[in-house]
C-alpha cells in the first residue's frame, strides 16, 4: 500500500487518467460526426473474424469503440460528464488543486443520470432512428418505465423534484433564492405577499 500512498506514483498516475481523458474527449468529439460511418466497421468487429475497414473515428477503432459503449449503450449525450470526472481525478492524483474529489464526481455523475433520462424524456421519439442516442440505452430504459408507472405529468414532476433536491446539495443559497422568488414584495393584486411580524402582531391587537 506504500507504492500507491508515494506521490510520485500518483503523479505519475494522474498523467494516465489526464491521457486518458484526452482519448475520451478525442473519441466522443469524433464519434459526433463520425458515428454513422464507424456503424458498419463496429458491426463487422463484431460479426467476422476477417479483414475489418479502417475506422474514421479520430482514435481509431478503439475510440469507436469506446465511445459507442458510453454513448449509445449507456448515457447518450451526458457522457460527456465523464470527461471533467476523469480530469479531475487527474489532478486530485498529481495534487495540482484542492478540492473535494468524491463531492464533485458525485454532482458530475448525478447529472449525467439526470441528462440521460431527460434527454431520452424529450428527445428519444423526436431523433427517430439515429446512430447517436440522445439518452443511451440508460435513459431510454429509465424514461420508457418512468413514463409507464408515472405517465408523463409525474415523469414531469419527478425530473423537477430531481432538479431541485441537485441545486439544494450544490447551493446552499438556493431555498432562499426559491422562498424570495415565491414570496415578493412587489407581488402584483391577487398574488400572496410576505408578512412581517410588525404586521401580524397589528392584526391581531385590533382583533
Amino acid at each position: 500500500m506504500e507504492f500507491f500512498g508515494n506521490p510520485n506514483v500518483q503523479f505519475v498516475a494522474g498523467m494516465m487518467f489526464l491521457a486518458l481523458a484526452i482519448f475520451l474527449c478525442s473519441s466522443f468529439i469524433s464519434f459526433f460526426s463520425s458515428g454513422g460511418d464507424d456503424h458498419t466497421v463496429l458491426e463487422s468487429m463484431a460479426g467476422t473474424a476477417g479483414d475489418v475497414p479502417a475506422a474514421s473515428n479520430t482514435s481509431g477503432k478503439g475510440g469507436a469503440v469506446v465511445a459507442r459503449y458510453f454513448i449509445n449503450g449507456c448515457f447518450g449525450w451526458a457522457s460527456l460528464l465523464l470527461l471533467p470526472m476523469v480530469v479531475l481525478v487527474a489532478l486530485k492524483l498529481m495534487r495540482l488543486c484542492k478540492f473535494r474529489l468524491w463531492r464533485w464526481l458525485f454532482m458530475l455523475f448525478y447529472a449525467m443520470v439526470w441528462l440521460s433520462v431527460l434527454f431520452s424524456f424529450v428527445l428519444g421519439e423526436r431523433m427517430g432512428i439515429s446512430y447517436v442516442s440522445p439518452g443511451g440505452a440508460h435513459g431510454d430504459f429509465l424514461s420508457m418505465r418512468l413514463v409507464e408507472y408515472l405517465g408523463v405529468v409525474g415523469t414531469v414532476l419527478l425530473l423537477f423534484v430531481a432538479l431541485l433536491l441537485f441545486m439544494v446539495y450544490v447551493s446552499r443559497n438556493t431555498i432562499p433564492w426559491l422562498r424570495s422568488l415565491l414570496s415578493r414584495n412587489d407581488a402584483p393584486v391577487g398574488e400572496c405577499a410576505p408578512v412581517n411580524s410588525g404586521e401580524m402582531s397589528a392584526v391581531n391587537d385590533e382583533q
